[in-house]
């Protein structure tokens, strides 16, 4: 039987029964107290909905343990050198307090890498679902990626054998289910045990996110 004490969802928008979820604010981050585990970014969607100063204000907090979602969207409607600006302060921020990132990316990806040279905190892919070659090159520069469901759409089975599982997380984003269901379908894809999988995938949790 499986350990749920075992299991993190890295993102979501609200704690999941069961499991340790990492989750996200890209607003009103004073409400954040009570989540044990909490992400908070300027999200390229919602550039307006706070600010860099607000953002680091709270960076300091023993919950936050991870600034994102950030990153770049160019099918989003923000001005795109606002979303560039915004994101290359935000991997300032992360340097400085040490930070890991929560990237969302939309047809963005020579930009997004370009924007992270030389970031010394891990990286997180958030969501997913492209293809192998660009795995294998977010993979390349050390970026850790992380599955959701819609990424276990049929079709998706040579992504997933093509992550290794010491640099992979799961999530259920903005979706209802468990983040069990996650668990469950990238082990039976990979063909291996599903205890062994959510031991690394905590094992991950714990080195890139250093909860204790």
């Amino acid at each position: 039987m499986m350990d749920l004490n075992n299991l993190y969802d890295v993102h979501c928008h609200s704690p999941k029964v069961g499991v340790k979820s990492i989750v996200n604010y890209y607003e009103g981050f004073s409400t954040m107290q009570g989540a044990p585990y909490v992400s908070a970014g300027i999200h390229p969607w919602y550039p307006d909905k706070t600010s860099l100063q607000e953002l680091e204000s709270i960076l300091s907090k023993k919950e936050l343990i991870a600034i994102g979602e950030c990153g770049l969207d160019k099918v989003c409607s923000t001005d795109w050198e606002l979303q560039l600006d915004l994101f290359k302060s935000q991997i300032v921020l992360a340097d400085r307090y040490g930070k890991p990132l929560i990237i969302h990316c939309v047809r963005a990806w020579s930009e997004l890498i370009a924007s992270l040279k030389g970031v010394r905190v891990p990286v997180v892919i958030h969501g997913f679902n492209k293809g192998v070659e660009l795995a294998k090159a977010l993979l390349a520069e050390g970026y850790y990626i992380s599955i959701g469901l819609t990424a276990l759409k049929p079709g998706m089975e040579e992504l997933i054998k093509a992550i290794p599982v010491e640099k992979m997380f799961c999530e259920t984003d903005d979706r209802a289910e468990s983040v069990v269901e996650v668990y469950k379908a990238i082990a039976a894809i990979k063909e291996i045990d599903l205890n062994s999988f959510a031991l690394q995938v905590q094992k991950n949790v714990l080195k890139v996110f250093e909860i204790e």
